[in-house]
């Protein structure tokens, strides 16, 4: 078995957007479902995030864990765009 672990920080200026992705695979096997999760979504600059927030949604269509830090506009501005276009299983706050 192998575990897989990426981490991306997106260039969204004053804020903060991550994703990662959590991949397991067993021997003989290399179709590991991933779990994807993201860590805050937000910025600044409104033009930016919508660019980078789309471009995540066309990758992944849904997300394992959510996590929010807490509710400043550089964290959570994204969300609703994000939202739109993933399916989220759990939310943490």
């Amino acid at each position: 078995m192998s575990v897989r672990i990426v981490r991306q920080q997106f260039p969204v200026g004053q804020g903060c957007f991550s994703a990662g992705v959590i991949t397991v695979e067993k021997r003989n096997d290399d179709s590991g479902r991933g779990l994807h999760y993201v860590y805050d979504c937000g910025a600044r600059n409104h033009t930016i995030l919508r660019e980078v927030v789309s471009g995540y949604r066309e990758h992944v269509s849904r997300i394992s864990a959510l996590f929010i830090s807490h509710f400043d506009d550089d964290h959570v501005a994204g969300l609703d765009l994000l939202l739109a276009g993933v399916l989220v299983d759990t939310v943490y706050i």
